[in-house]
């Protein structure tokens, strides 16, 4: 049985860790440690922060807090990936969370494995071919011009280009991308499911700029970058 994620004991962990982490404490202070959903800046935040605590490589103290800080940050891990898991059962994690979602499978990867990411991403794959599309949305390119569909036609590696190929390729299989955006190529061109297969547009953090913000277009082009560098 999976241990109950503890929203408040990841924050004590970060403080611990991270003292100048600007935490929004009143905000922290109306979370439930019993409730079953968490505020998303929560998770976003936390997962910074170890980014953060990380490429800076902060445990320079004597070797005695060394070792305390060590073991804090195991546990800050372990509490964090408890806190991801959770979310991560309630749907796909990339479509409540896609502006960190490569942050958070590169963490699902350190803390567990490859082979546990790639199986957690085949599974809402399965009988959801439509969810690869959301994926590749979360590893485009963050600084492409979404709002300029003439420089992404002339360009679409702006959008999708060989670095953000080898992201994907550290999380998880790139076979199982390929296969789910061949079925959605045949369910578009046979209409099986007629309209309102794509479901809603991936969230993005400036929501205002999603009606003038292409994503027929914008999924067309990731999907055919993947091709060209898978093939």
């Amino acid at each position: 049985m999976k241990n109950k994620p503890n929203p408040l004991r990841l924050i004590e962990l970060l403080q611990v860790l991270l003292p100048e982490a600007n935490l929004e404490l009143e905000e922290i202070k109306k979370i439930n440690p019993q409730a079953e959903t968490y505020p998303k800046e929560l998770l976003s935040q936390a997962l910074k922060s170890y980014q953060k605590f990380r490429e800076e490589k902060l445990i320079k103290a004597e070797e005695t807090e060394k070792v305390e800080k060590v073991e804090t940050l195991e546990e800050f891990k372990k509490t964090l990936f408890e806190l991801i898991e959770a979310e991560a059962e309630t749907a796909p994690i990339y479509l409540n969370y896609p502006e960190i979602t490569p942050g958070l499978f590169e963490f699902w990867v350190e803390v567990k494995s490859f082979e546990a990411s790639n199986e957690y991403i085949r599974k809402t794959l399965y009988g959801m071919p439509y969810n690869a599309l959301k994926l590749l949305f979360c590893y485009r390119n963050k600084q492409a011009p979404l709002r300029d569909p003439k420089a992404l036609r002339k360009n679409p590696a702006l959008l999708f280009g060989k670095a953000e190929y080898a992201a994907l390729l550290q999380v998880v299989n790139p076979a199982l991308i390929f296969r789910a955006l061949h079925l959605v190529r045949a369910i578009k061109k046979t209409n099986v499911f007629g309209a309102g297969t794509l479901g809603a547009e991936p969230l993005i953090e400036e929501e205002s700029a999603l009606e003038v913000l292409d994503f027929e277009l914008i999924d067309e082009l990731i999907s055919a970058q993947f091709m060209k560098l898978y093939a």
